[in-house]
């Protein structure tokens, strides 16, 4: 059976973080690393060490959030129009505006993504910021 829908590769799970994020995230500590580029105080976090029954290399797209950050006590979740994902989307994609074929292919694969989900905007408040797992909560309204 073919499923009709835009496959999604995993991000990268190995990257460098500000170490004043820990108190957010306190899981997290004992995995850091010294960092090795010398440049600034950031260390090596290797995501896959710290969830590795969790990683998933692939899946199909079913939703969309768009994040803003906002100085509001609690975070909200709220649908968004189409139009309004595919605007999002083409923001963020600055590469479909420098190589002319390369920039159409993208641009008809994100034309293609954004029907098969549903989309929202999440205005993360101050909630979120000093309780990082309330995110769950504020996402189950998505899922």
């Amino acid at each position: 059976m073919l499923i009709k829908g835009v496959e999604v590769l995993s991000f990268r799970n190995k990257f460098y973080l500000d170490p004043d994020l820990i108190r957010h995230f306190p899981k997290i500590a004992p995995y850091l690393e010294e960092a090795t580029n010398g440049v600034d105080n950031k260390r090596f976090l290797d995501v896959g060490s710290v969830y590795s029954d969790r990683f998933c290399s692939r899946g199909l797209l079913k939703v969309l959030i768009f994040t803003s950050i906002v100085s509001q006590p609690a975070s909200k979740l709220l649908p968004i129009k189409q139009t309004s994902a595919l605007i999002n989307l083409t923001k963020h994609s600055a590469s479909i505006f420098f190589k002319r074929q390369a920039g159409k292919v993208h641009f008809e694969i994100l034309k293609r993504l954004v029907p098969r989900t549903n989309s929202y905007q999440l205005l993360a408040g101050h909630d979120l910021y000093e309780e990082t797992d309330k995110i769950s909560e504020v996402l189950s309204g998505a899922m």
